[in-house]
């Protein structure tokens, strides 16, 4: 079964479709800026509270469950991203399989050489932003507690906080080295065998 011919009009719609999952994985990568920085903002403003028994900055339980539940979102806004980088990925493989694009053929031989550019793609910086941005924010109460005293016993969300860290900045790593959340990779042997299928 062949793929069919394209006309102007369908590589036009492809080529848009294309532009707007970049567009909307810019967009999800602005609102973890946003919310990080709402995160931030209120991780050191929980930090004195007029209200508490002791009046002076202190690492609270509120510290902590920001910072956890941040990491969290950032999670989601980052495996979401990467759902729009295979829809990316089954689109751009059609367009090579059936050589209606020249530029996504040429851009898959200059990525596929050995000493490519780091950071030249749309992949890497969202793993460079995710991944930064998820240090940040599970490093914040850890830098606040070096400087302020703890409100009691913070033992056990401190070992949460730890873990949820370490598996955020392992999966954003793994999937940086293309190991991990690879939606869409396999795209192009797909489609080149549905080129090739006999009808």
């Amino acid at each position: 079964m062949a793929l069919k011919t394209l006309d102007s009009a369908d590589k036009s719609k492809l080529h848009a479709e294309v532009n707007q999952y970049l567009n909307q994985r810019f967009t999800v990568a602005m609102t973890a800026i946003a919310l990080f920085g709402v995160g931030i903002g209120l991780m050191v403003n929980g930090l004195s509270s007029p209200l508490a028994a002791n009046p002076n900055p202190t690492v609270r339980v509120l510290t902590l469950l920001i910072a956890v539940t941040l990491l969290i979102v950032l999670g989601v806004l980052f495996v979401f991203s990467q759902v729009l980088l295979g829809c990316i990925h089954v689109i751009t493989a059609y367009l090579c399989v059936s050589d209606a694009s020249g530029w996504e053929q040429d851009y898959k031989k200059f990525f596929a050489r050995k000493h490519k550019p780091k950071f030249s793609n749309q992949a890497d910086s969202q793993a460079l932003l995710f991944g930064v941005l998820g240090a940040i924010t599970g490093i914040a109460p850890l830098i606040c507690s070096r400087f302020f005293a703890s409100d009691g016993d913070l033992s056990v969300l401190w070992i949460v906080l730890a873990v949820i860290t370490f598996t955020y900045l392992l999966v954003v790593c793994l999937t940086w080295l293309g190991s991990c959340l690879d939606f869409g990779r396999n795209a192009e042997e797909i489609w080149q065998g549905i080129k090739d299928a006999k009808d």
